[in-house]
């Protein structure tokens, strides 16, 4: 019973439900050796031939439990299959019940037929491994047909989730609409084969539980499936066993894994009643199966709706057999509920055949079959059953039925003494129309003189209620008739006192399609109180009597009835008990008659010139819902007053006669006959002579009240009303109020019943049957119409007669019926509309905006100044409209802003701007704009989500026609432009145009993030730049920066007007796509102001040329914009995409004009710090800076269109830096594990040469042992004190910002860095400051650090300095891809060598790219003012080789060149050595970018691992290196990681190891990649063999790379007591046929060095030397 096709709710769109849920096995006992399931093909779906062997194979494996049974044929003769599985397959066995599921009746919902399959397959192949699986098929008899519609299955498409294809039967009927109907008296179509072969199946077998499998929807629906007022949707139609239905549709929704959620799919939504419906509720069904079962056998069944999506694709099936698999199981397990047993005749025993079962309360029975064995599902709890049996006496029992399984009970019926004649359960009489049946109870109270006599549940307490008390009843009544009431306040009086209104109806809280709305309104002058309190005694008689009162019930049952006691509550409290004709407390608060208050049609006078809040809130509530009838209850007389209340000025007649005049005067009448004085029409006798003839009266001509509620209603709405008064006495003492409550409760119960009088029915339109809303409905003959509501009801109140009544509404073609109205109840018309040409189109995508389908005309310039006006003034909240430009004419250039804060111009939304009529010959573009302003408002009011995404979080501004002048000398139907005599835009910006300023300025104040402008002429688009303009290469280009962003946005228009796409849609145009406005040859079109946008305000501007013509015939007017509104929302919705947020300083104050930068694009936010940027999809960072804040980086994902917020809060910078001296720097960095503990550790190399600790600081995030390390050293000379202290401030600010900046955090997250302040904290002990300072230059022992270390051929027995012998040996232990040590005395970065001028020239380009990294990032180095002094200037590019700067032996820098082999350079930060402490802010603002970039330039090259290609362990200790690198290699560490460093480029890979004398080379391109992308760059695969079986897989996955072996170097470990010589550090070069010591592991890291503390054990004693020579190649 699937919704979305043939006319029923719409297109269900499949929703994705993305989630794994972890299945619980249910909890039973296991049978002994249960085996797992065998696997369930859910690969593939099963046509009709792959369906007929599956069912054969599998009975025939099988035999002994199922049975294939060939139930009938198909219109094209396929066998229409059921599988049968028990236990015992060829006995019948007595008393167990039978079980059936029918799958696949609608040819294309195909999940039913496959989980059927599947379940067959699990049942037969689980029987005696699975408990609960046994049980079932023991103690059921099982049917299981998997398709009841093969011929449609096989016309169905895999991948139609809302077709109809496959749908129907071969003879296009749908089967779920062909079976026998209580409330039709034939189906629509012939019985069908396989409907016929179901009935028979169904009528022939005492089938007691059933279930029929759809798809559509996700959701259990049960009977009824229609009802007699076959209401399209929202009418509950309840079957006597509703609550047995419930709890079986709750037992499957329940059981499923998402069923009992409730809104899995787009429109479902049964949250509330956790997935299941009435089917009727959900929408009517005529001809349903699920009711034929119910109706026609024993068997109780529903129907299932199994997935969102009609047809899946295959990959889908797994899914749906697991959300189904215990469903299906539990749902059969349901059939042994209730009370079963054997009606059985009490002398012999035998079975009655034919016996009827009734259960008190639920008019439904079943009947006994073979055996007298009988099957009664029933809820839990006490129930009491009564058996009939022909010639038998009934028997009555009464039955508990328990939860879960039911009880066995047997009915032995014995014989009457006395012969009796044999009698035949009564058929059911045809059931009586239940309105007919309420109208007839309306009819006989109709007259108080001969009402006919009726007794209620009476109220018992008559006392008046003040405003604490009345509301203290009406909580009471909703707390006790919870079911029936919804209590709700419509608004506040003047002095903030609700408006209280209880609804009365069967299904309280909603509108129910068909049903009509009904109201009355009591105590409007406060000081009239008999009103009130009737209302609250009528309230009480509706509730308490319903259940237990048929008429009352049917009232409540078809009437949605709403009661206002009290419309004045301020003015009741001033009121006097008493008052009898007196006006004190009449008016409200503000003394104000309510009954002048609302505008009046002739007259507008101070009372009603402005409407107080209780008349707003009524106006407003009144309008909310379809009401069809009122009365508004007074006091001062006795007499229904009718329409018009007032007359028109200079009239001549008193009677004011309103169009339903005939109506009204029955309406009245309704009420006076009703009551037992009215109708006698002498009011008052004792006050005044007037007299009413009936006790009716025309209000004008008793009265004349301007600004009456009663006129209101019938003008303003579909509601007719009246005035009742009830009493001469306004404010009679309480004791009275008996003697009016028994004058007026059956006048107002006989008045509600005439809401149910005149025509209803549905308007709906023609093909579809969908309800067509607003359509008015005029009578011929009577100047008043009424409209459809939502669901297409309507409700036309009419005197009897016959009438002609039509139907119409914009873009449907009328329909018109002649009708005969009786007293009775209301003649059901349902009234049809056939769709205009676009009308379908226009309701389904464009609200059904019928000026969007205008084909007539254009629009004039005034016009369109007029509409932008009315469309702010209807829509002050967020509409405004300006006008930018007026000429000396005096026409406009009109412009429309739409926002959700219009008062504030957010810079933190997307300003967008689409312009028309630029060039004036075109005015097709400002037809479309118009059109879609339009739908943008009335889409945003009817809360349309792409519509309110828009408004809330944009601004847009539409200037439909910017060149007004222009357009008045466009000529129709010229398509080319070429017979236009008026000026382009482009003359306009020559000429100097008021116009052309008056646009610019629109810029300058809203600063556009987004242009678009419509054009005519072409069907292509045009983005930036329209003039070439020198790149940096020194090449003239027509690409901008943000060229990839222009061209999603141009293409996101083109994709869905696909027509851009196509050569040869415009004849002669030749252009199609997305160009470049310079690609095109422009001819002054939009070119000065798209280049113009992008220059000045980077506002991202394109045309797009949406039509061949530019001024086409209008009738082409609807078409355009049908192809074109798409487009426009699609690319409106693609400006969302980007960033939004603020830049504010730690206390959240706005920091304004800061620097934004984003892609390599510097921006300023606005005065309050927000900004927004348009931004294409994927991963962006976002730079904060600002004078006197440190900056903040923040990485951040923008998806398709939509907005991330980014919010910037920048902290403070220090007002000024000071040096550290030794302690200092300890507890400065000790400071850091206290505050960044995960990510830091402190801890000392080594020590000085007078003891002083070597302090290092670790960042590495713990498990990231694998990313590249990044080793800083700073102050190896001591009087070069900024080296330190810049790597003490990268420390604090990497602590201070790590999960708060993106950038950094990233960085620490992918990087083991370590930084060592000072390697020569004695000498730092000894500086001073000064520019040529040299104290402290030195070390301890005052040797130059930068001189002593290690060389490749220097003596081996030199001793070490214990700072060198420290960090070298620490490095032994360490694996680093690059060395940067920062020193003082010039301004410049250099790369190695420095001893020589020799650097191997494949070796250059990753030390300049390393050396690059600094220099791109540092303001002063990439300015070009590197140096000092003589050298200034002659550093080109802001670094040179080391030699070339000053070249000397035992530099830092070779020894990590030559001996680590890995990048290294040295960064000279100032010209001044040791500069004043006020200069560190500056050195520190001009080197942190630096510091970080040539951490984030480390992570470039290759990385990977090694790996055992016959065990997949990790392999350490291989060498990979580089063909043609003299240096650059690295060792895989014991877990099989490595990394190397390389600029971008070819190279060749290769290994070394002891254990592969082949080398295997591989040849790749290394290319850039940043930190925290996707790919971390090339992949290298090597694959090393050896002599034996063995063979080593090396993965490298990295970036760039690239590796020499020109030097192998050993570590050789110091041993304790010995000299600190050259025979631990580093790689030496090895002879490839020789071994070192045994005792040491060459590929495999060694490291026993402690890095907590370092110790010198340095002696004269001789140590042993490792002996290493070049390897051969």
């Amino acid at each position: 019973m699937a919704i979305g096709n043939y006319g029923e709710l719409g297109p269900v769109m499949m929703s994705t439900v993305v989630s794994f849920v972890l299945l619980v096995s249910h909890s039973v006992t296991a049978l002994p050796n249960v085996r797992s399931e065998r696997d369930i093909d859910t690969s593939k779906y099963y046509h009709y031939d792959d369906l007929t062997n599956f069912l054969h194979d599998m009975v025939n494996q099988n035999p002994t439990i199922s049975k294939l049974h060939a139930v009938g044929q198909s219109v094209q003769n396929r066998t229409l299959w059921a599988v049968q599985i028990s236990d015992k397959i060829n006995e019948t066995e007595v008393g167990e019940p039978m079980f059936k599921y029918v799958g696949n009746m609608h040819g294309n919902e195909v999940i039913s037929r496959q989980v059927l399959i599947y379940l067959i397959q699990y049942l037969l192949e689980q029987y005696g491994k699975d408990a609960r699986v046994t049980h079932i098929v023991d103690s059921t008899n099982v049917f299981i047909m998997p398709t009841m519609n093969p011929d449609g299955f096989e016309n169905a498409v895999v991948g139609q989730c809302a077709g109809v294809e496959g749908r129907p039967n071969a003879n296009s009927v749908d089967l779920n609409r062909n079976f026998p109907d209580q409330f039709q008296s034939q189906p629509e179509n012939t019985m069908q084969p396989e409907t016929r072969t179901l009935i028979n199946w169904i009528e022939s077998n005492p089938f007691v539980l059933s279930a029929n499998l759809h798809g559509g929807s996700v959701v259990a629906s049960y009977p009824f499936d229609d009802s007699r007022l076959h209401r399209q949707a929202g009418k509950y139609s309840k079957a006597p066993d509703d609550s047995v239905f419930k709890l079986l549709a709750h037992t499957y929704a329940d059981n499923h894994l998402h069923m009992h959620e409730g809104n899995i799919c787009a429109g479902d939504d049964f949250a509330a009643e956790r997935g299941i419906t009435n089917g009727a509720a959900w929408y009517d069904v005529p001809g349903g199966m699920q009711d034929y079962n119910y109706l026609h056998s024993n068997c109780l069944e529903i129907t299932l709706e199994l997935s969102c999506c009609k047809y899946p694709p295959v990959s889908s099936l797994p899914m749906e057999w697991d959300n189904n698999k215990l469903a299906l199981l539990a749902y059969m397990e349901m059939v042994h509920i209730g009370i079963h047993g054997f009606v059985k005749d009490s002398e012999t025993g035998a079975g009655i055949k034919g016996a009827v079962v009734m259960v008190e309360g639920i008019k439904h029975n079943i009947t006994s079959v073979d055996a007298g064995a009988y099957w009664r599902l029933l809820t839990p709890g006490n129930h009491t059953v009564t058996v009939h049996a022909d010639g038998y006496k009934a028997l009555t029992l009464m039955v508990t039925v328990p939860e879960g399984p039911g009880i066995i009970q047997d009915f032995l019926l014995s014989k009457p003494q006395d012969k009796v004649m044999p009698t035949s359960p009564a058929s059911t009489p045809p059931t009586e129309d239940p309105l007919d049946k309420l109208n007839d109870f309306v009819r006989r109270f109709h007259d108080a003189e001969h009402r006919e006599k009726m007794t209620f549940r009476e109220p018992q307490e008559f006392v008046h209620h003040h405003y604490e008390a009345l509301t203290t009843f009406l909580y009471n009544l909703a707390e006790k008739y919870p079911n029936i009431t919804h209590l709700y306040s419509v608004g506040k009086s003047a002095q903030n006192r609700d408006l209280w209104v209880m609804e009365v109806s069967d299904n309280p809280g909603r509108h129910e399609p068909g049903e009509p709305e009904f109201k009355y309104i009591g105590n409007m002058h406060g000081n009239e109180v008999v009103g009130r309190e009737l209302l609250l005694q009528l309230l009480e008689l509706l509730c308490s009597n319903y259940g237990n009162n048929e008429f009352i019930t049917l009232m409540v049952d078809l009437t949605r009835i709403h009661i206002m006691p009290t419309m004045n509550p301020d003015g009741y409290e001033k009121a006097v008990e008493g008052d009898v004709q007196g006006v004190r407390g009449r008016p409200n608060s503000h003394n104000m008659d309510l009954n002048r208050n609302f505008p009046d049609q002739y007259k507008t006078l101070y009372t009603n010139a402005e409407q107080e809040p209780e008349t707003r809130a009524v106006m407003s509530w009144v309008q909310s819902i379809p009401f069809v009838l009122s009365a508004n209850l007074h006091g001062g007389s006795l007499v229904a007053n009718y329409p018009f209340d007032d007359f028109a000025p200079n009239a001549h007649a008193v009677y004011s006669r309103c169009p339903d005049d005939k109506t009204f005067i029955l309406l009245a009448e309704a009420y006076s006959f009703a009551h037992s004085k009215m109708h006698f029409g002498h009011p008052c006798p004792s006050i005044s002579d007037e007299y009413f003839k009936d006790g009716i009266t025309n209000g004008a001509t008793w009265y004349s009240v301007a600004g009456g509620m009663q006129d209101w209603n019938y003008l303003h709405t579909n509601c007719f009303e009246i005035t009742l008064e009830l009493g001469c006495t306004k404010f009679p003492i309480g004791s009275e109020l008996p003697k009016y409550w028994a004058n007026n409760k059956f006048p107002l119960l006989v008045y509600m019943g005439q809401v149910h009088k005149g025509v209803r029915g549905f308007v709906l339109e023609e093909d579809s049957q969908h309800p067509v809303a607003n359509a008015t409905i005029q009578v011929e003959g009577i100047n008043h119409t009424i409209t459809s509501a939502q669901a297409g009801d309507y409700w036309r109140l009419l005197a009897p007669g016959q009438y002609t009544i039509t139907a119409s509404k914009q873009g449907y073609l009328s329909q018109s019926v002649t009708v005969r109205v009786t007293d009775g109840t209301a003649v059901l018309v349902n009234l049809t509309l056939k769709l205009r040409n676009g009308q379908r189109w226009s309701q389904s995508f464009d609200f059904d905006i019928p000026e969007n389908l205008e084909s007539m005309s254009y629009l004039t310039t005034h016009g369109i100044q007029e509409e932008v006006n009315q469309l702010a003034r209807l829509n002050p909240a967020f509409v405004t409209s300006d006008t930018l430009h007026m000429n000396r004419k005096g026409k406009s250039v009109a412009a429309i802003h739409m926002s959700s804060d219009t008062d504030q111009h957010e810079e933190n939304k997307a300003h967008v701007l689409l312009i028309g009529g630029l060039n004036g010959d075109d005015p097709v573009s400002t037809e479309l704009l118009m059109r879609l302003a339009r739908h943008l408002i009335k889409g945003y009011n009817q809360k349309h989500p792409h519509c309110v995404k828009l408004i809330e979080h944009s601004h847009i501004h539409i200037i439909p026609q910017i060149n007004i002048e222009g357009s008045s000398k466009a000529v129709p139907g010229d398509c080319g432009g070429e017979h236009y005599t008026g000026h382009r835009f482009a003359d306009l910006v020559k000429n100097n145009d008021t116009i052309v300023a008056a646009l610019k300025s629109q810029f300058d104040l809203h600063q556009f993030e987004f242009v678009l402008a419509l054009e005519g002429g072409g069907m292509y688009m045009v983005i930036p730049r329209n003039s070439e303009v020198m790149g940096e290469s020194g090449v003239y280009t027509a690409l901008t920066e943000d060229d990839p962003v222009l061209q999603t946005l141009a293409h996101t228009y083109a994709a869905a007007n696909t027509a851009m796409y196509e050569s040869g849609t415009c004849s002669g145009s030749g252009l199609e796509g997305v160009k470049h406005g310079a690609d095109i040859n422009p001819d002054g079109k939009a070119a000065p102001l798209m280049d113009w946008a992008y220059d000045k305000h980077h506002t991202f501007m394109l045309c797009a040329y949406i039509s061949c013509c530019k001024y086409p015939p209008p009738d082409m007017l609807p078409s355009l914009w049908m192809s074109n509104l798409n487009p426009l929302m699609n690319t409106l919705l693609k400006t969302l995409q980007g960033v939004q947020g603020q830049v504010t300083d730690i206390s959240s104050r706005p920091i304004k004009e800061a620097v934004i930068k984003m892609d390599n694009r510097e921006f300023t936010t606005s005065e309050d710090g927000t900004f927004f940027f348009l931004l294409n999809e994927g991963f962006h960072t976002i730079e904060a800076d600002t004078l006197g804040y440190e900056s903040l980086n923040k990485k951040f994902l923008v998806e398709s269109d939509l907005t991330s917020e980014v919010n910037m809060m920048l902290t403070p910078e220090a007002d000024s830096l000071e040096y550290h001296n030794y302690q200092q720097t300890k507890d400065m960095l000790q400071g850091l594990t206290n505050t960044c503990k995960d990510i830091v550790k402190i801890h000392s190399i080594g020590t000085s040469s007078l003891k002083r600790d070597l302090l290092m600081a670790d960042f590495n995030k713990p498990g990231m042992n694998n990313t590249p390390g990044v080793l800083f050293v700073g102050s190896i000379h001591g009087n070069e004190a900024v080296g330190r202290e810049l790597l003490l401030l990268l420390a604090d600010d990497i602590c201070r910002n790590y999960g708060k900046d993106s950038y950094i955090t990233d960085l620490v997250d992918s990087t083991r860095l370590y930084l060592l302040p000072s390697l020569n904290p004695d000498g730092v002990a000894l500086s001073q400051e000064g520019c040529e300072s040299k104290h402290g230059h030195n070390n301890g022992r005052d040797m130059d650090l930068d001189m002593a270390f290690p060389g490749i051929e220097a003596d081996l027995r030199h001793i070490l300095e214990p700072e060198v012998a420290s960090l070298t040996q620490w490095m032994a232990g360490t694996d680093l891809c690059t060395a940067i040590s920062l020193q003082s005395g010039d301004l410049v970065v250099t790369y190695p060598h420095r001893r020589t001028a020799l650097t191997v020239k494949a070796d250059e380009a990753t030390l300049k790219k390393l050396a690059s990294a600094y220099v791109n990032n540092h303001p002063q180095l990439q300015s070009g003012a590197a140096g000092c002094g003589s050298t200034k200037g002659h550093y080109p590019g802001g670094m040179v080789s080391a030699f070339s700067q000053h070249n000397h032996s035992g530099s830092f820098m070779d020894y990590i060149y030559d001996s680590q082999h890995i990048p290294t350079i040295t960064v000279y930060t100032g010209c001044c050595i040791h500069p004043q402490s006020s200069s560190l802010i500056d050195l520190w603002h001009a080197n942190r970018k630096s510091l970080l970039a040539v951490i984030q330039e480390s992570h470039n090259g290759v990385s990977g691992s090694v790996v055992s290609k016959q065990s997949s362990n990790s392999v350490g200790g291989v060498i990979i290196y580089v063909e043609d690198s003299g240096t650059f290699q690295t060792l895989a560490d014991p877990q099989g990681h490595f990394h190397m460093y390389l600029a971008p480029g070819k190279y060749t890979l290769k290994t070394f190891s002891p254990e592969f004398p082949q080398q295997k080379m591989v040849k790749f391109k290394v290319q850039s990649i940043t930190v925290g992308s996707s790919s971390q760059g090339k992949d290298a695969r090597i694959i090393l063999s050896k002599p034996t079986s063995k063979t080593l897989l090396v993965v490298a996955a990295g970036v760039i790379g690239f590796v020499t072996i020109v030097a192998i170097t050993v570590v050789i470990c110091l041993r304790t007591g010995k000299n600190k010589k050259y025979d631990n550090i580093g790689f030496h070069r090895l002879n490839g046929e020789e071994e070192g010591d045994d005792d040491y592991n060459l590929f495999g890291k060694k490291n026993n060095y402690s890095t907590k503390e370092y110790h010198d054990y340095s002696s004269d004693d001789e140590h042993d030397l490792y002996d290493g020579r070049l390897l051969k190649r």
